[in-house]
């Protein structure tokens, strides 16, 4: 019976998307003192605004049902008033003359109807409101519910956004929050952090280790975020493990995007087509660079009718003696056994999201990898 119940309740609501009313007659089930009325032009609303119509004009008669006792209709009030607070003037006056109603409903008992209305009201862009909704913000980031304290900081860069000058306040704000142990809230703390003061690293030492050990639960995008944000720490405030790679690199760059035969002389010690030559490099100043090898290259052609093209390509492979073979050539090397133990945890951390499904992340990791 429940299940004929529930199948008769998702029949009856897919008419909303169907119906066609007429303003007044919105209206007048927003006016109704019946709680069954007000729920049925909800989902009018609701509907519409599903269907991409733009439908402000219904602002001032829904922000009147802000004080309904039922939880339903609250909901899909606020879901309807979150779109256009911050419509035009028109909306943020009248969304101004309901801050009382919103201030009461964040001391609710049900956490979404906290979580709505402190969206509510920071997404209303006026300057002269700004400390009422630093004070909301501020107690809920202490609210015992995830979701609330998620909603708290995903309003600080609203806040911020609005006035700058309010840096120093938002600041112990996020302090609190990142001292959470909530993935979801902690994803959204760190996306704030990143867009109001992204150079701000004191606000990362107590939490890096936190942050790391919780980055496998976290969900996927927040995940690229918090990669981000770890890269550029891990790159201000640890030190080069491996100082020479770079040096290396850039000349072995160098090396093989010259021409060699310009500046060395080669003497070849093998011969015959097809096979690689060997062959010992001496530069102009005389110093070994290394031994100069010459080896065809067959590129694959990428379409049925094409031929495969072939070149022949020369590198240079530093010798035993050279210093920059040990740095550049192997897997390890003695900076790993002085590594900072906080930067081994950033990079083993972030090792097992290689096999996560989404792209941004996977990248975000090599980044991570290549650059620290």
């Amino acid at each position: 019976l429940q299940g004929m119940y529930n199948a008769k309740t998702i029949n009856g609501d897919a008419h909303f998307f169907e119906d066609v009313t007429t303003p007044a007659k919105v209206r007048q089930y927003l006016d109704s003192f019946q709680e069954a009325d007000k729920l049925k032009g909800m989902k009018l609303l609701l509907a519409m605004l599903s269907k991409g119509k733009d439908i402000p004009e219904f602002f001032p008669d829904v922000v009147k049902n802000v004080v309904v006792r039922s939880i339903e209709v609250k909901k899909m009030v606020y879901i309807y008033l979150v779109h256009y607070a911050d419509f035009n003037d028109s909306c943020r006056e009248i969304a101004l003359l309901s801050i009382n109603s919103f201030q009461k409903d964040m001391s609710g008992t049900n956490p979404l109807i906290r979580g709505l209305a402190l969206r509510v009201m920071t997404s209303i862009r006026v300057s002269d409101i700004i400390q009422i909704q630093l004070l909301a913000v501020r107690k809920c980031a202490t609210d015992t519910s995830p979701y609330v304290r998620k909603c708290a900081a995903n309003a600080v860069p609203k806040i911020f956004s609005m006035d700058p000058e309010q840096l120093d306040s938002l600041k112990l704000i996020l302090e609190t929050l990142l001292k959470d142990s909530s993935t979801m809230v902690l994803g959204s703390t760190v996306a704030a952090l990143n867009e109001v003061c992204p150079e701000d690293y004191s606000l990362l030492h107590r939490n890096h280790r936190k942050l790391c050990h919780l980055l496998a639960d976290m969900d996927e995008w927040t995940q690229i975020s918090v990669l981000e944000v770890l890269t550029r720490y891990v790159r201000n405030q640890f030190t080069d493990p491996a100082p020479t790679v770079t040096t290396a690199v850039r000349l072995q760059a160098k090396q093989r995007g010259s021409t060699i035969t310009k500046n060395t002389s080669i003497h070849s010690t093998t011969s015959g087509s097809g096979k690689a030559k060997a062959t010992s490099v001496s530069n102009t100043a005389g110093a070994s660079a290394g031994t100069v090898i010459s080896r065809r290259v067959v590129k694959k052609a990428f379409y049925s009718d094409e031929e495969d093209h072939s070149e022949e390509e020369t590198i240079v492979v530093p010798d035993k003696d050279n210093k920059l073979e040990y740095n550049v050539f192997s897997s390890t090397t003695e900076s790993d056994d002085h590594l900072d133990p906080d930067h081994q945890l950033v990079l083993k951390s972030s090792l097992p999201l290689l096999k996560s499904r989404n792209s941004g992340v996977v990248l975000a990791v090599c980044t991570l990898h290549y650059y620290c």
